[in-house]
C-alpha cells in the first residue's frame, strides 16, 4: 500500500492538536515558575490556593498507594528519600506534581513489639481453635466431656 499525502484537515488538525500541547506545556511551565517565585512569600499550601492550584494534604502515604495513583516508581523511590521540606516535580504528560515531604519520619521495626504481637495472635487464635475442637467433639461424638477440667486447661495456654 502506497503512503498518500494527508489532506488540508487533516494536517492541520494534526498540527493544531501538536500547537495546543506546546501551548498548555508552555502554560504550566509558566504557572509552575510564578509558584516557585512566590513559594519563598508564603507557605506551600496557601500559595497553591492563591494560584488556584489542585492541593492536597496527606498524613500517611504509602509507596503502593502512590504507585497505583499514576506515579512513577522512580518518583515515589526519590519521595520517600527525600528529606523533610524538599520540594519535588514530576512532569507527567497529563499533569504536573509539585510536591512537598512534610516528614521524614521512617517508620522504624521494632523487632520485640513484633513478637509480642504475634505470640497474642497465636495464642489468641489457638485458644479459639481449641474451643472450636471442644465444641466439634460435644456435636460429632455421644462422650462427655470434663467442662470443667477442658476449662482450666484452655485458662493454662492463655
Amino acid at each position: 500500500v502506497q503512503k498518500t499525502q494527508k489532506n488540508f484537515e487533516e494536517a492541520h488538525d494534526d498540527v493544531f492538536e501538536k500547537w495546543s500541547k506546546i501551548e498548555a506545556k508552555e502554560k504550566v511551565i509558566k504557572r509552575v515558575e510564578q509558584f516557585k517565585k512566590k513559594i519563598g512569600q508564603d507557605n506551600f499550601i496557601k500559595t497553591a490556593d492563591k494560584l488556584q492550584f489542585d492541593n492536597q494534604i496527606t498524613e500517611l502515604v504509602n509507596k503502593e498507594a502512590l504507585i497505583k495513583r499514576g506515579l512513577s516508581k522512580e518518583f515515589v523511590d526519590k519521595l520517600f528519600n527525600a528529606s523533610k521540606d524538599t520540594i519535588l516535580e514530576l512532569d507527567d504528560e497529563q499533569i504536573y506534581y509539585l510536591v512537598k515531604v512534610k516528614s521524614d519520619k521512617k517508620i522504624v521495626f521494632e523487632k520485640e513489639e513484633y513478637d509480642d504481637f504475634k505470640n497474642n495472635i497465636r495464642n489468641k487464635f489457638g485458644i479459639d481453635n481449641l474451643e472450636q475442637l471442644i465444641y466439634v467433639m460435644k456435636k460429632e461424638f455421644p462422650i462427655k466431656i470434663n467442662i470443667k477440667f477442658a476449662n482450666s486447661f484452655i485458662k493454662t495456654l492463655e
